[in-house]
């Protein structure tokens, strides 16, 4: 799949499933937006392959108004 110029916003980056699935997506060429809530070394891992197509956002989605962080 070919992602190059497309943008997405992935919850979880910094572990699990969400740390592989942040890989692919930068191997497939988008510019990730890699949420996490308490692991910002764990979501900079993830996504060091690109550092130039990534943004790393903060937000505890657990918490009452956390998304809007997002």
């Amino acid at each position: 799949m070919d992602l190059q110029g497309k943008t997405v916003l992935l919850t979880g980056a910094s572990g699990g499933i969400g740390s592989v699935t942040a890989r692919e997506l930068l191997a497939q060429g988008a510019h990730v937006i890699a949420h996490y809530a308490r692991r910002r070394d764990d979501a900079e891992a993830a996504t060091a392959q690109a550092p130039d197509r990534r943004t790393l956002i903060q937000a505890d989605l657990a918490q009452p108004g956390g998304a809007r962080a997002l």
